[in-house]
């Protein structure tokens, strides 16, 4: 009988050369154990956590320098309106407008004679 193999009667011998071959050998990765895994673990999260804080920490401060800058702008325009309303104050309060209006639109005369000076003294 003849050997009879897919189809072929030919028959192809091996070769038993086995220098040719390399074998490679798999070595297994050492896992890392449980307990560093949670070491690891517990140290990005204390990181991040702190890191979190830190930034915290700065946005807080960033917020409160605007609020200052408002107040400090308002403090500003306060003043700027309290000055216009100082010198608004001193231009109404002349003696010299003062006459005027007394004797312009409200009709009154100077007597010269009976000038009242009226003093505040302090006991």
């Amino acid at each position: 009988m003849t050997p009879y193999t897919n189809g072929n009667l030919a028959v192809q011998f091996q070769d038993k050369d086995y220098k040719n071959k390399r074998i490679i050998k798999k070595t297994k990765k050492k896992s890392i154990p449980a307990s560093e895994k949670l070491f690891y673990l517990f140290s990005i999260l204390f990181i991040a956590i702190v890191a979190s804080v830190v930034i915290s920490g700065y946005a807080q401060i960033a917020e409160y320098n605007y609020t200052v800058q408002k107040l400090e702008k308002s403090i500003a325009d306060i003043n700027h309106q309290n000055e216009i309303l100082q010198m608004k104050i001193a231009e109404l309060s002349s003696p010299e407008r003062i006459l005027e209006i007394a004797q312009n639109e409200l009709g009154m005369t100077l007597n010269e004679e009976q000038v009242i000076v009226i003093s505040q003294s302090i006991n």
